[in-house]
C-alpha cells in the first residue's frame, strides 16, 4: 500500500497520474498503468473543487489493484461533479463511501489478466 496527499488543484491531476504510473511500474504492473492512470485522473478531476485536499491510495491485495481518492476537508457548498462513464468502462468494480475525514471514490482492476476496456 502507498498513499499520498495532494492539494485539490488542477495541477495535482498530473501529479497523481505520475505517482500512479511510477508506483505501478515499481510493482511490475506495467499492463495496468494506462487504465489505472486514466481512472486516477478521473477521480482526481472529480475531487478538484469539492475539497481542499485529497488522499490517493493504491493497494494490491487478493489479485486486485485498488485505487482510492479520498476527499479530505470537503467543501459542502460546491457540487460533486463525478462522472462515472470511464469507471464503468475500465474498472471491474467501483464505488464511493463516506470516510471519517470526508468521502472517497474507488476502483478496482484485476492485477493480472484482461480488463473490459
Amino acid at each position: 500500500m502507498v498513499s499520498w496527499v495532494f492539494a485539490a488543484e488542477r495541477s495535482s491531476v498530473d501529479g497523481a497520474r505520475h505517482a500512479t504510473r511510477d508506483r505501478l511500474a515499481r510493482w511490475g504492473l506495467h499492463h495496468r498503468i494506462a487504465a489505472a492512470e486514466s481512472l486516477v485522473g478521473e477521480l482526481v478531476e472529480a475531487a478538484v473543487g469539492t475539497c481542499d485536499r485529497f488522499r490517493l491510495t493504491l493497494t494490491t491485495e487478493d489479485g486486485l489493484l485498488r485505487g482510492e481518492v479520498e476527499r479530505l476537508d470537503p467543501v459542502p457548498s460546491r457540487p460533486d461533479r463525478r462522472a462515472h462513464h470511464l469507471l464503468a468502462r475500465l474498472a471491474c468494480c467501483w464505488g464511493d463511501a463516506a470516510t471519517p475525514e470526508g468521502a472517497a471514490d474507488w476502483f478496482e482492476l484485476p492485477a493480472s489478466g484482461s480488463i473490459h476496456a
